[in-house]
């Protein structure tokens, strides 16, 4: 026998925060498929809603609560600026740039204007993902080729 379910939130009726698809399905007896539920989370902190699921000829809905997580992503860097010391020629200076992610979720980041620094400077790492209140830590070296005094920006 073949079952008819159709799916909705108990709240999020206009899916503002959680989304599914497909709204409704047939299921044949042992037959399996996939539901997909998003969360886009509007505010900060704990959002809840109950999945109600509609078999037809029950009369009694399933329910399984959903909840997800809001927060804001904020990466901050520390230091702002660094100072290279005065070099030998050939001699490298490292210094490091923490990247402190004080947030719930992870979080992705990229350093820009790695390319326009020229082959003086390096960095141990020019992407990566920052995990939940954690720190992470670049290197980043200046390697001195010629006389001068370089000041450079990314």
């Amino acid at each position: 026998m073949e079952a008819e379910v159709h799916f909705s939130f108990e709240k999020d009726s206009k899916g503002e925060t959680f989304l599914l698809d497909p709204p409704s399905m047939r299921l044949q007896p042992k037959e399996k498929k996939k539901l997909s539920v998003w969360a886009y989370p509007t505010s900060a902190g704990l959002l809840g809603d109950s999945l109600v699921c509609w078999i037809k000829d029950n009369p009694e809905p399933v329910v399984f609560r959903l909840c997800c997580q809001g927060g804001h992503v904020k990466l901050r860097v520390s230091p702002q600026e660094l100072h290279f010391n005065k070099l030998l020629l050939h001699r490298t200076d490292t210094q490091t740039l923490v990247l402190r992610n004080d947030s719930p979720l992870p979080m992705a980041w990229h350093l820009s204007g790695l390319d326009d620094l020229g082959d003086d400077f390096s960095a141990s790492q020019g992407r990566g993902i920052v995990g939940p209140r954690t720190d992470f830590e670049v290197k980043l070296d200046f390697k001195a080729e010629k006389i001068g005094i370089t000041n450079k920006m990314i």
